[in-house]
C-alpha cells in the first residue's frame, strides 16, 4: 500500500489513508488509527475501489475524509467517535462525467472544499449535508488553501491559479 495523507490530531493520535494499486488499474483503500504517536496502527475503514486523498478532523470525536468517486459519487466519509468507524455520508456528491483525482481537500469551521481533474471545485457549508460545484477554466486541481471562511487560493495543472474571496462561490 502507498501512503496518501496523514492526519495527526495530537501527538499520540494520527490517521494514515493508504491505497493498493492493481496492474489492471483498480484500487482499494484503508484508513489505520494510532493511538500511541505511530507505535502501533489499527484499520478502521476498509473499501475495495477509489482512494481516500484527504482526512481532517473537525474535533477529536469529529473528523471527514474525501476519496476519489466510487459508484458515480465522491467518497465523501464521517467519523463521530473519534475515528474508530467511518461512514459514507449519504449526501455524496455525483460525478460529473469521467472526473477523478483528489489532491486538495480542505475542512474549515463548517465548510468542506475539494477539487477534481475537471477543475470543478465542491463546496459544502454545512458538513456535507448539501453541495454545489464551481466549475472553473482550469484542470486538474492540485491544491486549495483557505485563510478564513471567505478568501483562497486554489492552484491546478499547468501552474494555474484562481483566488476567491466569497468562500469560493
Amino acid at each position: 500500500d502507498v501512503v496518501y495523507v496523514i492526519e495527526a490530531l495530537d501527538a499520540n493520535t494520527a490517521f494514515a489513508s493508504t491505497s493498493l494499486f492493481s496492474i489492471s488499474g483498480s484500487a482499494s483503500t484503508k484508513i489505520f488509527k494510532t493511538t500511541n504517536g505511530g507505535g502501533s496502527w489499527s484499520q478502521v475503514f476498509s473499501q475495495s475501489s477509489g482512494f481516500i486523498g484527504g482526512i481532517q478532523m473537525k474535533s477529536a470525536l469529529q473528523g471527514y475524509a474525501v476519496g476519489t468517486p466510487v459508484g458515480g459519487k465522491w467518497s465523501i466519509l464521517k467519523t463521530t467517535d473519534a475515528g474508530n468507524t467511518w461512514n459514507h455520508l449519504a449526501t455524496e456528491p455525483t460525478q460529473v462525467a469521467d472526473e477523478t483525482g483528489l489532491l486538495c481537500f480542505q475542512l474549515l469551521g463548517n465548510t468542506i472544499w475539494f477539487g477534481s481533474t475537471s477543475g470543478n471545485v465542491y463546496r459544502s457549508t454545512d458538513l456535507g449535508v448539501t453541495w454545489i460545484s464551481v466549475s472553473t477554466s482550469a484542470s486538474y486541481a492540485s491544491g486549495i488553501r483557505f485563510n478564513s471562511s471567505t478568501v483562497c487560493i486554489t492552484g491546478f495543472d499547468g501552474g494555474v491559479t484562481f483566488s476567491s474571496t466569497n468562500g469560493g462561490a
